[in-house]
């Protein structure tokens, strides 16, 4: 019995700190909205009884630390940004198979099942519940699960053959116990990319999580190119700088689907011309159109800097990827 008391004194002291944070929070939004400098009045707690606190009778001015004073202009200054800001694509709307297939996943699924669609492709980003599936047995079990998985919901994904349309790549077990089985998307062997989707298993074998980048079945897409490797090629080396004598290191055909543009055809072939210059080039199968380039080597490590939200400048390392651009990986 004691040791239930002293569970739930606890717990009424964790839900006591609680509501203070979410009311300071709340009042702070409030100050930064309306443009106030943050000014904090502190009621310091006394013992009034054993067990009990009580707050005290007089406040406890304190003055805002001046690093609260810059952070909060910054954050006025971004918030204000915000607002004029060019919208964002919302996510679209289910299409009625999808909500079909969504409203028989919640009845099958105990508690919240959460879907995320991409904003243009339409197909789910994130899929998230308890136990989207239950784990199945057999000769193997996750891998039988995450199947089971994506062939129950293929209205939800928008594919019409997961079994056929998904290769599996990659699978691991994390520390935690957890299975991650990574699938290509593929359509009528033809691999689509970049397109991928992820299935986590948790420790029971129950699959928790599906996440991804991929396209709706694109059933409309002949897969029979127009132009040859050899003529996509020239088309990838005209459009290099001295590309005219560069190596082919590797080509295959493809379905490129970003995801922001309908789906194409398309030869993607890896050139290079000296051990400086590696590209990457997507050539339309159809029409020979370059649909997109980049370079894969990273052209030097170079020390660049930033400010962060006190005005303090830091340094960090970066690659240079072209003449005016710069990446990082934090």
């Amino acid at each position: 019995m004691a040791t239930r008391r002293k569970h739930h004194q606890g717990q009424l002291r964790k839900a006591f700190g609680c509501a203070i944070a979410l009311l300071t929070l709340l009042l702070l939004s409030r100050t930064l909205a309306g443009g106030n400098t943050p000014t904090f009045t502190f009621y310091p707690l006394y013992q009034h009884q054993p067990n009990t606190l009580a707050p005290a009778s007089e406040p406890l001015e304190v003055d805002p630390d001046p690093r609260a004073t810059v952070l909060a202009e910054r954050l006025r200054q971004h918030l204000a940004s915000l607002q004029t800001a060019a919208p964002y694509t919302p996510s679209p709307p289910l299409t009625p198979e999808q909500s079909h297939a969504l409203s028989a996943l919640e009845t099958r699924c105990p508690g919240e099942v959460s879907v995320v669609l991409r904003p243009l492709a339409g197909t789910p980003r994130q899929i998230k519940g308890a136990v989207l599936q239950s784990a199945q047995a057999g000769s193997d079990p996750p891998l039988t699960t995450a199947r089971t998985f994506l062939r129950t919901n293929c209205d939800l994904l928008r594919l019409d053959d997961p079994n056929a349309e998904l290769v599996l790549v990659h699978r691991h077990t994390d520390e935690l116990g957890r299975t991650h089985l990574r699938f290509r998307q593929q359509y009528q062997g033809v691999p689509v990319w970049p397109a991928d989707i992820l299935v986590h298993l948790n420790p029971a074998g129950h699959v928790d999580v599906m996440n991804g980048a991929f396209v709706p079945t694109p059933k409309d897409l002949s897969t029979v190119p127009v132009l040859d490797e050899a003529t996509a090629v020239e088309y990838a080396r005209t459009g290099l700088t001295d590309g005219a004598e560069a190596e082919v290191t590797a080509s295959e055909l493809i379905i490129y689907a970003p995801g922001d543009t309908p789906p194409r055809l398309a030869w993607k072939l890896e050139l290079t011309i000296d051990v400086t210059a590696q590209w990457l080039v997507v050539i339309d199968a159809i029409n020979g159109d370059e649909l997109t380039a980049y370079s894969k080597i990273m052209h030097q490590n170079v020390e660049g800097s930033g400010v962060d939200l006190f005005d303090v400048s830091r340094t960090l390392n970066v690659w240079q990827e072209d003449e005016n651009l710069f990446r990082m990986i934090d």
